[in-house]
């Protein structure tokens, strides 16, 4: 009896043996198919199963001899090699998964919002490296040109990157379903073309942050309210006093899926500072006016067509005519390889930096996209 090459191994359970537990055995085999075996019952501490594995039709079946060892870190599978059905050769350890561990099955996966599913892909990606994953995305564009003309002001081609990421600090806080994470994220214009002057960083802006977050997974218009995220953020570029720009936030954000549709609403409320005596006065607020130009919040909308995701992230101050200011950026993506996409991204408008949040601004850039 012949058997095909087949990928078997374990998943560390949390438990010890009590009076018995169900597990679910997956194998994986090397054509990409997947078959889970569920009711597996582990009742003794060292207990040899054989499964009866099913095959295509005209061809024999398939018996596998496993032995299910309870051990003081968990249960594991390993092949009994002496069985003749089985090939030591062919056979190595995979995974048994906890009752309860839900299969991704293809059509579960046509079911899921593939947008939602990228999310998690990068969180796999990073969650391995000192407990960080990707907060907002993470970029370099080598081009990023201004269409503004300003006269005496530093060259208008250069590069600008964005670096994000966020750690859990805290699971279910207090028995809920609230985390708690710590995010920062750097935003960085560098006139890297400038060899004049050195190639300085023009600007770069810093925005920690703290939130709560909680997975409402709520049914709402054919889509699904996948979390509600709420928390204080802080924004500031770092300059000397009469270059320096900060303010401070309380915000709430909802993000909702519709299959390849992404939405995202963000509100914020300013904390108020106090004014300064003076503007070299090095205390107080150093730009009492910038909710006149940034708004009160902003819309984000994506939508995943085939492998293009296209984004468009919209802000308004909702004031009348002649005050309303707002900004629109724009973003293209499309993957080259695992994590790595080719990025275009389109500003105009107000708060495209902190240094230029009174100024409007008219920007394309092209670049690479680590993470979306």
């Amino acid at each position: 009896m012949s058997l095909r090459p087949l990928f078997f191994g374990a998943l560390f359970l949390s438990s010890l043996l009590a009076e018995g537990r169900n597990l679910t055995l997956w194998l994986s085999e090397p054509d990409g198919t997947t078959r889970r075996l569920t009711g597996v019952k582990l009742e003794e501490k060292d207990q040899a199963i054989e499964i009866l594995l099913p095959t295509k039709e005209g061809e024999s079946p398939r018996i596998l001899h496993l032995l299910l060892t309870d051990e003081e870190n968990g249960a594991k599978a390993t092949p009994l090699i002496e069985q003749p059905t089985i090939n030591k050769e062919q056979l190595r350890v995979v995974e048994i998964k906890p009752p309860g561990f839900k299969e991704e099955s293809s059509n579960e996966e046509e079911e899921q919002p593939r947008l939602y599913r990228e999310y998690h892909d990068r969180k796999n990606l990073f969650g391995s490296f000192l407990g960080i994953i990707p907060h907002h995305p993470n970029y370099i564009l080598p081009f990023s040109h201004s269409l503004n003309d300003r006269k005496g002001e530093s060259k208008k081609t250069e590069a600008k990157f964005q670096i994000s990421f966020k750690t859990l600090l805290a699971q279910s806080l207090w028995g809920s379903k609230f985390d708690l994470y710590l995010a920062y994220t750097q935003r960085s214009y560098w006139q890297v073309y400038d060899g004049d002057d050195s190639r300085p960083f023009r600007e770069s802006n810093y925005e920690p942050e703290i939130f709560l977050s909680y997975p409402t997974e709520i049914p709402l218009f054919g889509g699904r309210l996948e979390q509600v995220n709420f928390g204080l953020n802080h924004e500031s570029n770092g300059k000397d006093i009469e270059k320096s720009r900060s303010w401070n936030r309380a915000f709430i954000e909802g993000i909702y899926n519709h299959g390849n549709l992404f939405l995202g609403l963000k509100g914020w409320y300013r904390l108020p500072e106090k004014e300064k005596s003076s503007p070299l006065d090095p205390n107080g607020d150093d730009n009492p006016d910038i909710h006149n130009y940034l708004g009160y919040g902003d819309l984000k909308i994506g939508y995943l067509l085939e492998k293009h995701l296209f984004s468009a992230t919209l802000r308004n101050n909702l004031r009348s005519k002649g005050e309303n200011r707002g900004s629109l950026l724009l973003d293209y993506s499309y993957p080259i390889q695992n994590h790595l996409y080719f990025y275009l991204q389109y500003f105009s408008g107000y708060g495209e930096s902190l240094i230029d949040y009174n100024r409007s601004v008219e920007r394309i850039g092209a670049g690479f996209l680590f993470t979306r």
